[in-house]
């Protein structure tokens, strides 16, 4: 309806704004603008809804409300590790070109925020150095790091430096990009974890021209730096974290156009669905669930919330994951699901809590993570469309631009004529900015749309017709040419009601759209 109504505001300023005649009266135009029919797929998204055997719907609706970040399960700092390096006799030598008076091989140990990492490999993150040389004759300077590798090769940087004065160090910085590297943290025996092997070498210029002396003043310092480091894949031992998970909301945005009124379902059923993907024992507690609207908040009970949910850790073939799922359903008969959603809301809220696992580390560092099977948590909603609507309000802005000269009109009226075959009726109403924060009166002279004729089994049996007008006076077409917004509300009823009626997926809605304009021609 909102981008109908936006659509006929639209083409009546064109419209208009197109007569122009040598003439010197007013002229009054009349045309058809647009017939159209409109039913449920085009007010609902056609893969939300199900059509059942007698024709009636369903709605189903899917939303995911949690994923536990990486970073809740261990942390990679951004670690610096600066280690000086120099010649390992007294005095001083003298070295030709090409000679490597430097080759360290090192052992380093990362906190990993209480985990213990066997393997990790990167979607990204980046490797940054800083070089500091008094050597006096210019080097190579290279950093290995064999325990990393990017297809089946080690990782490895070159880097060139000046000479040094022997005073003034020579200093030079880079990065390099991690991704799609992999790292073996088990150290030189295989035995350890969050460990990393490097070999950092220096050798002089192999191009240079003179030998050079080298004394173990020569120092080479190099800092080395791992920073926004995104994890893809890990194994090891993730530890037994508590992950608290404050008070947090998930919008449903087609639900915050709805100001009031009431809506009555039947024979709802909600589920929670959590997929674990991620190779740990988890216990996970649901503390609260709540609907958020602008009526107020409902909070669901049943057995589940704030009783712990065992999941079990999935399995794995390779890197591909097997994950677990666990499901519980929620409806009229366990949970007060129907004033949960009766509630209508906009927004739905969780807090929740996880423990990792809970019985330590009972598979022997065999926990696994793999970035694209992730925990989550999905609530499903299966809502049969069989409802009593009662001053049902859908309430939303229209933005209009329009770029033609309408200065002439002096005003225009839509009729629109509808031939209505759903079972509840709307009353339609178009309200024009006042400049002030507000909106001024309704523009709609006749905002009625009758519902559909209905047997005793509220079955649509007959359409009903009805005619809306909107009419703008000179003032008002200027009104909305300069504010370019306008208001539409639309409050809904069924028929029969309490009853209430189910809507089946040929019921629609004719509409044959007119329009009539008064235009002001002068002489040039």
């Amino acid at each position: 309806m909102k981008q109908l109504i936006y659509f006929l505001l639209v083409a009546l300023l064109y419209f208009a704004s197109c007569k122009k005649e040598a003439t010197t009266w007013t002229s009054e135009y009349a045309a058809p603008l647009v017939f159209t029919s409109l039913n449920i797929s085009d007010m609902v998204n056609d893969s939300n809804l199900t059509v059942h055997p007698d024709s009636s719907l369903s709605l189903h609706i899917e939303r995911e409300i949690y994923r536990l970040n990486i970073d809740s399960l261990f942390t990679t700092p951004d670690t610096t590790i600066s280690e000086v390096h120099a010649v390992a006799f007294p005095g001083t030598i003298s070295v030709s070109a090409g000679f490597t008076f430097i080759s360290d091989v090192e052992e380093s140990t990362f906190n990993v925020s209480g985990a213990e990492l066997k393997y990790i490999s990167l979607n990204g993150g980046q490797l940054n150095y800083e070089i500091i040389s008094y050597v006096t004759g210019p080097t190579i300077d290279s950093i290995k790091i064999p325990s990393a590798t990017k297809h089946g090769s080690e990782f490895l940087t070159v880097i060139h430096l000046e000479e040094s004065d022997g005073t003034i160090p020579t200093t030079v910085t880079g990065s390099v990009d991690l991704s799609d590297y992999e790292f073996d943290l088990t150290g030189s025996d295989g035995l350890k974890y969050n460990t990393l092997i490097s070999n950092i070498s220096t050798s002089i210029d192999p191009t240079h021209s003179t030998p050079v002396d080298i004394s173990n003043a020569d120092s080479v310092r190099i800092n080395v730096s791992f920073e926004n480091i995104d994890p893809g894949r890990a194994l090891g031992y993730f530890g037994n974290e508590l992950v608290e998970v404050p008070l947090d909301t998930v919008s449903i945005p087609f639900m915050d156009k709805i100001i009031g009124g009431n809506l009555d379902l039947d024979d709802i059923d909600l589920s929670l669905s959590i997929t674990n993907g991620i190779g740990v024992d988890i216990q996970s507690t649901v503390n609260e669930l709540n609907s958020i609207s602008s009526i107020g908040t409902v909070a669901l009970s049943h057995s589940t919330i704030g009783s712990p949910i065992n999941l079990n850790r999935p399995s794995k073939t390779g890197w591909v994951v097997n994950s677990s799922e666990y499901t519980t359903t929620f409806n009229n008969s366990s949970s007060n699901l129907t004033p949960f959603i009766e509630n209508l809301p906009n927004q739905i809220s969780y807090d929740t809590k996880i423990q990792i696992n809970p019985f330590g580390d009972v598979n022997s560092h065999g926990d696994f993570y793999h970035s694209d099977y992730p925990l989550k948590a999905d609530i499903v909603l299966d809502l049969p469309l069989c409802l009593g609507a009662n001053n049902l309000t859908l309430q939303d802005t229209i933005q209009l631009s329009v770029d033609q000269d309408t200065s002439q009109i002096k005003s225009g009226t839509l009729k629109i004529h509808a031939s209505n075959h759903f079972p509840l009726g709307a009353e339609v109403q178009v309200y024009l900015s006042n400049g002030a924060n507000g909106f001024a009166d309704s523009v709609v002279s006749q905002p009625i749309i009758a519902p559909a004729v209905v047997n005793s089994f509220n079955e649509v049996i007959a359409p009903t017709a009805s005619e809306l007008l909107i009419e703008l006076d000179t003032e008002q077409i200027h009104q909305l040419i300069h504010s370019g917004i306008a208001l539409i509300k639309v409050i809904f009823n069924t028929t029969n009601l309490p009853n209430r009626i189910k809507l089946k997926d040929w019921y629609h809605i004719d509409l044959n759209v007119g329009a009539t304009i008064k235009y002001k021609h002068e002489v040039n």
